[in-house]
């Protein structure tokens, strides 16, 4: 890992830093398959798409809109069984950049914002159900940004803090979910200043 950093900062000798009054477009796109062919053949499948916008209106600081659109889907043939989680968030990012180097810089998001889940389960077990839930979100996540060129980049990240609450209109239910990933978690995006 200390060779690939180190050829890609030799290789890469482009300046990195935010420019006041540019824009920035960036994001994540993640999909997921596992097939399981036991005696109960197991399907899941995951589509996460993570774009965001924003305005660098200092040579630190970065405010935009972020915005997730995710679907998860499980299936079990043995029982009919299926499950659908479709969600969407949209909301408001800070941005803090710090340049390191001509090719590096780190920099934070925090996020708040909006967010929705909606559930449906069918088997021969039930005969199906709905469920929906709403509420927000923040998170503060830091990550590594490498400057390639003509202003693209990729940003690197391994985790962050996050706090979620969602409440379900069906039954009135919330829950809360506090959760730290450092380390457990690795993005790689792609990211363009304009």
């Amino acid at each position: 890992m200390k060779k690939l950093a180190f050829i890609i900062l030799t290789i890469s000798s482009i300046e990195m830093y935010a420019q006041k009054n540019s824009y920035l477009v960036s994001g994540n796109v993640s999909y997921n398959q596992t097939n399981n062919s036991d005696d109960n053949v197991t399907n899941n499948h995951g589509f996460n798409f993570n774009p965001k916008i924003g305005y660098q209106f200092s040579n630190n600081f970065t405010v935009g809109v972020e915005s997730n659109i995710g679907h998860n889907s499980w299936t079990i043939d043995s029982n009919n069984y299926e499950s659908k989680r479709e969600f969407f968030s949209i909301g408001s990012f800070l941005r803090y950049s710090k340049t390191l180097n001509d090719s590096f810089s780190l920099f934070a998001d925090l996020g708040v914002g909006y967010q929705t889940i909606s559930d449906k389960l069918v088997s021969d077990n039930f005969p199906g159900s709905n469920s929906r839930a709403n509420g927000f979100y923040t998170s503060i996540n830091p990550l590594l940004h490498l400057k390639v060129k003509n202003g693209f980049g990729l940003n690197f990240g391994l985790g962050g803090i996050s706090y979620s609450f969602l409440e379900n209109e069906q039954n009135n239910n919330s829950e809360r979910n506090f959760r730290i990933s450092f380390g457990q978690a690795f993005t790689v995006g792609i990211q363009k200043v304009f």
